[in-house]
């Protein structure tokens, strides 16, 4: 049996193949694990990625903050038309039950809150059923809590009215708020329906339906205001 070679027989066997893989005027490099793609190649690519979701977040935001710079057109439509009157105790009147109205519509404004995530999160999971439930729940909790509101405020109206303006333009506020109250209820399960276009992700369909209805308003207002005084004159 021949002895096993001494660590010098095999370095000096190895030197050959070392030798070939040196550099004509250097050191013998070390091997290097297989280095990765630079991140510079991948900025291009992540920058058009976030210029597509900021371009995604501007088309729902846009349309979004239309909507809600659209809602007070309401209000502006009437206290034109109030205005022609040149009424001070009417403008009054009217600001005292806008404000009344205001407040109560606060009331049930959780509601939408809750509804877009459950239609977002529903939506995404592709259960419709789910989508159908958070939306007809939301329905029913803010007509439920309009309908209070409205009953309550109706009720006590001339004491509420005293409490947001003066005695001298309560004739003119009250007719108009208590036309204006079964307005509460339409105005909440409205907003619960803006809220589950926002859910999935749909901010044109809301701004288009806002649009419209103030238009609508704007018409009958005038056509009403043609034909005769307002009912609290």
């Amino acid at each position: 049996m021949r002895p096993p070679p001494p660590p010098l027989l095999l370095l000096a066997a190895c030197l050959p193949a070392a030798t070939c893989l040196q550099p004509a005027g250097g050191h013998v490099r070390p091997a290097h694990p297989p280095r990765l793609a630079s991140p510079h190649l991948c900025a291009p690519s992540a920058r058009r990625r976030r210029r597509e979701l900021d371009k995604r977040i501007l088309s729902l935001a846009g349309p979004a903050i239309a909507n809600f710079l659209i809602l007070p057109i309401t209000q502006s439509v009437d206290l034109f038309f109030i205005g022609k009157l040149n009424c001070a105790l009417a403008i009054a009147g009217q600001a005292a039950a806008n404000q009344i109205f205001s407040s109560a519509a606060w009331i049930s404004s959780v509601v939408p809150v809750v509804t877009v995530p459950r239609v977002a999160r529903a939506k995404a999971a592709g259960d419709e059923e789910a989508v159908q439930r958070a939306v007809g729940e939301g329905v029913f909790v803010t007509a439920l809590i309009s309908t209070a509101a409205a009953v309550a405020i109706g009720l006590r109206q001339r004491a509420v009215l005293l409490a947001a303006g003066s005695v001298e333009a309560l004739p003119y506020s009250t007719p108009y708020l208590r036309y204006r109250l079964p307005g509460l209820v339409a105005e909440g399960v409205s907003t619960i329906g803006f809220s589950a276009f926002r859910g999935v992700m749909d901010t044109v369909t809301p701004l288009k339906i806002a649009l419209a209805s103030n238009v609508l308003n704007v018409i009958l207002v005038r056509h009403a205001h043609a034909q005769r005084p307002p009912a609290f004159i």
